[in-house]
């Protein structure tokens, strides 16, 4: 999980940008999808290094799916959660370029 593009990517930005980036993320308009609001408050706890032992997909299963009987292995279920996160992290940067670079 530490080596995954997502991971990789949040570790460029500051806890400033975190933190705006879970405004966005906590937002109906943008996200509507509880398992990803939980997977970035697990990831965020490990910010801004993303190195602890805990930060695995197995953690992050549990936390994500209360515990629920999902009949696929912990990395297949977070790493699709971490796509859909992915898609917001993108959407943040175009929205941090356009508030830098208005047209």
């Amino acid at each position: 999980m530490k080596e995954s593009k997502l991971i990789e990517l949040l570790s460029c930005f500051t806890l400033k940008e975190l933190k705006q980036l879970k405004q966005l993320v906590d937002s109906p308009w943008f996200n509507n999808q509880e398992p990803v609001r939980k997977l970035l408050d697990f990831i965020l706890q490990f910010a801004p290094e993303f190195n602890h032992p805990k930060m695995n997909y197995d953690q992050a299963f549990l936390v994500i799916f209360d515990k629920r009987d999902i009949r696929s292995d912990p990395q297949t279920a977070v790493s699709k959660v971490m796509s859909k996160l992915m898609g917001l992290v993108k959407e943040f940067i175009v929205q941090m370029e356009n508030e830098e670079n208005p047209v």
